[in-house]
């Protein structure tokens, strides 16, 4: 399981040095679960910033098929989610994802959801 715990603000640059980290795990494991924690995170991303992730994960969405086997979200703000909803609309996940206000939620979601999926 890859925890990805994103910083209070996140611009275009951060969005693409994340990306790029989590294409470079792809190279060493077959198949991994993603959990993204942005319970950190204020406010809620603008439209720009919902785009540019859309585009980011459209961009790596071949990757993804091949090396995600599940996506957890958490949150704790109805906005986040609203928001990470709206990503996740403009680049579907070829995976299972779920959204979660509590990690311990999340990480048994992922480890049920990847065992059966393996």
């Amino acid at each position: 399981m890859v925890v990805v715990t994103a910083p209070a603000h996140i611009d275009a640059a951060i969005a693409r040095e994340g990306v790029d980290r989590l294409r470079s795990l792809f190279s060493m494991h077959a198949k991994i679960s993603v959990m993204l924690d942005v319970r950190a995170r204020t406010g809620r991303p603008d439209a720009s910033m919902r785009k540019v992730w859309g585009d980011l994960l459209r961009s790596i969405e071949p990757e993804l098929k091949r090396h995600v086997a599940a996506w957890a979200v958490v949150t704790s703000s109805p906005l986040m989610r609203a928001a990470y909803t709206a990503i996740l609309w403009l680049a579907p996940p070829p995976c299972p994802a779920a959204f979660f206000t509590r990690v311990e939620e999340a990480e048994a979601w992922l480890r049920r959801t990847t065992r059966v999926a393996a």
